[in-house]
């Protein structure tokens, strides 16, 4: 499984506390190596160029954390929107499907009602040529 993991190293703040540590000099005591207090400046000015670092990134990924539940939010919106559009077709279909089945049967019936009279006419006339 492939980590999307960035390349801290070629990172502007990385490259310039390299560069910081690579041209740091510590001031030198009469005896005994490097003045402690120099030396300690030094460690406080390095630790808070990658606290800053290390916060920017915090923030970073605070903000990506955050895009990604909106992101969530929304597609479980459209989830809820579109099983809700669903559901308006199905009923839409089977609100068709009722009102179609109604319409023939009225169809149906009003065939039957207007061959009545057209029956009983043709009967009589029938009746008449034979008995005529």
């Amino acid at each position: 499984m492939q980590q999307n993991i960035m390349d801290v190293r070629n990172m502007p703040e990385i490259q310039a506390i390299a560069e910081y540590l690579r041209s740091m000099t510590f001031k030198r005591k009469a005896f005994g190596g490097a003045d402690p207090e120099n030396v300690l400046d030094h460690f406080t000015n390095v630790t808070l160029q990658y606290e800053a670092v290390v916060s920017a990134c915090l923030t970073q990924i605070d903000e990506q954390v955050r895009q990604i539940t909106e992101l969530g939010a929304g597609k479980m919106q459209l989830v809820r929107e579109n099983a809700e559009w669903q559901k308006y077709c199905r009923d839409l279909a089977q609100w068709h499907e009722v009102s179609v089945t109604q319409l023939r049967a009225h169809n149906d019936q009003m065939n039957q009602q207007l061959m009545t009279p057209w029956t009983e006419l043709d009967l009589q006339r029938r009746s008449n040529y034979v008995s005529g």
